[in-house]
């Protein structure tokens, strides 16, 4: 399996990236989620767990940084920005033209009528579970923990709820009454069960499978709380928006050049790693 480096995952990004600004937009309407604070170097994601950690705790956790695993894991996550066939990029750029510009009426956001974005959806719960697998040690309720503490894993679960489900399919979530995610993976799960093992591989479809079983009850919870914040987003916003998402006709071009305009999950998942590197060390 290929393999991604964490610095240079992390020096993509700059401050002024619509990726930031989106997350931190995100992130600062959804109650109880910390602020999004950018940081683009290690050794800052590092000092946002551990202040006062020591040099050779920072030693300890760049090396680990550049295990197998974690680098593994980042271009697994990497690869959910581009997707296949360009999927990840339509559907990145269709919810952020939704989540600024509004829904229309004429395309009702549920499963049945973007089944496209349904699959997507799923796969990219899927990969986070794979991520979650790779980059902390432990049982699974271990992982899961490590996971939940650290103000990465609280950014992407609060990411992934508006922007994944409750933006794009507002209905299924409201109907789902808790149990959207079941209904998501019913609908597309054997197709996002063979992508995710074309990403990582038999044996890593079987580890994200098991770690998402655990994560359903979550995922179904940061849907129903995000739901309830869809309206304001877009109120929010707008302003930061280029000019390029202000028409239908001009998300299509930017879709059928292949560029992508947010890639929020390599910003995400490059953060979760570094804190992930540096919680371990600290903690043992």
């Amino acid at each position: 399996m290929p393999r991604e480096n964490l610095d240079g995952m992390m020096g993509r990004y700059q401050a002024d990236d619509y990726s930031m600004k989106v997350c931190s937009t995100i992130a600062s309407i959804v109650p109880k989620v910390p602020p999004l604070v950018f940081y683009r170097f290690f050794e800052d994601g590092m000092r946002a767990v551990a202040p006062t950690a020591t040099q050779a705790q920072l030693d300890a956790a760049r090396a680990l940084g550049k295990t197998e695993d974690v680098e593994e894991a980042l271009w697994a996550i990497d690869a959910l920005d581009t997707g296949d066939k360009g999927i990840a990029v339509y559907t990145g750029l269709k919810s952020a033209y939704g989540l600024f510009f509004g829904r229309s009426e004429t395309h009702p956001n549920r499963f049945e009528s973007d089944p496209q974005q349904a699959a997507d959806a799923a796969l990219k719960a899927l990969g986070i579970s794979y991520v979650i697998s790779k980059l902390f040690a432990g049982s699974i309720p271990e992982k899961l923990a490590q996971f939940n503490r650290l103000p990465a894993g609280k950014h992407i679960m609060c990411y992934y709820g508006v922007a994944e489900l409750a933006l794009p399919f507002t209905d299924n979530v409201i109907s789902g009454a808790g149990t959207v995610m079941e209904k998501l993976m019913d609908h597309v799960g054997k197709d996002s069960s063979a992508r995710i093992a074309a990403l990582a591989g038999a044996a890593g479809s079987a580890e994200a499978q098991t770690v998402f079983q655990s994560l359903i009850a979550q995922f179904n919870s940061v849907a129903a709380n995000a739901v309830q914040h869809v309206g304001p987003f877009a109120d929010k916003v707008k302003s930061i928006m280029p000019g390029a998402m202000s028409t239908t006709d001009k998300v299509a071009g930017l879709v059928a050049t292949g560029v992508d305009m947010m890639p929020v999950w390599g910003f995400l998942g490059s953060r979760l790693a570094a804190e992930a590197c540096a919680y371990r060390v600290i903690r043992g």
